[in-house]
């Protein structure tokens, strides 16, 4: 969940309500026993103006007028109406991401490259979509076999299946298909074809977000000294 909240009005220089943890030289981060956490909300700002742009003028002034009348329900109404449109393509959200959400994804693969980070933990709600997004994306910039980075993705499903019920309820309660809680055949190709056709691959891709050249390598040496990815006990942990 996008948490800690911390509003970059308190900021110096910042009169926007964005928040500090959108932005990778404003992560929110805390120290817990020698545990260093980084919140990170890959559906960030960006993000957001992407999917509102996916909406007619008449269903944003709806939608407005909605949430202004009644917050609460016209909210939900609104992440009704978004979800519906998303859920067309389950390949939308990763897309999504990967052309908007820069400065989060640019934070991740920062943290990544730093070698102080490790060992690492990288979790969400169902630690599957955002976690296997990020993931995914490094065993391809380690040129991990497209099989064993399947397999990986494959593996975090069937290892939450005791929660299979409750992410079901969910995704009906938000208008999204049983299947979203399978996961999707073709995810690694589709995803390795779209860093390739509109980023260059995902090397270009991390250079593109801002990342130094010295930066990917630094993620390459350490992930490639350590056990395979795929083993599930290497420096990267997938939850």
């Amino acid at each position: 969940q996008p948490w800690p909240m911390i509003s970059t009005v308190l900021l110096p220089g910042k009169q926007d309500t964005d928040f500090a943890l959108q932005y990778p030289e404003k992560i929110a981060h805390t120290s817990i026993l020698g545990l260093n956490n980084h919140y990170i909300d890959l559906c960030g700002p960006q993000f957001g103006r992407f999917v509102l742009s996916q909406t007619g003028l008449w269903e944003r002034t709806k939608g407005l007028a909605h949430i202004a009348i009644s917050p609460a329900t016209g909210i939900k109404s609104w992440q009704k109406l978004t979800s519906a449109k998303m859920s067309k393509d389950r390949m939308f959200t990763p897309k999504a991401i990967i052309d908007h959400s820069f400065p989060q994804v640019k934070a991740v693969f920062k943290i990544l490259a730093n070698p102080s980070s490790y060992p690492i933990l990288i979790l969400n709600k169902w630690g599957s979509e955002m976690v296997s997004l990020i993931v995914s994306m490094t065993m391809l910039l380690l040129h991990v076999d497209r099989q064993s980075i399947y397999l990986d993705y494959a593996q975090t499903y069937q290892a939450s299946s005791g929660v299979r019920q409750q992410r079901l309820e969910e995704l009906r309660a938000s208008c999204y298909p049983d299947d979203w809680a399978e996961p999707l055949p073709d995810y690694v190709n589709a995803l390795e074809q779209h860093l390739e056709t509109k980023h260059g691959g995902i090397e270009q891709y991390l250079l593109t977000l801002g990342l130094s050249r010295s930066e990917v390598q630094s993620i390459k040496a350490i992930l490639l000294s350590g056990s395979r990815l795929s083993e599930k006990n290497g420096w990267l942990i997938d939850v």
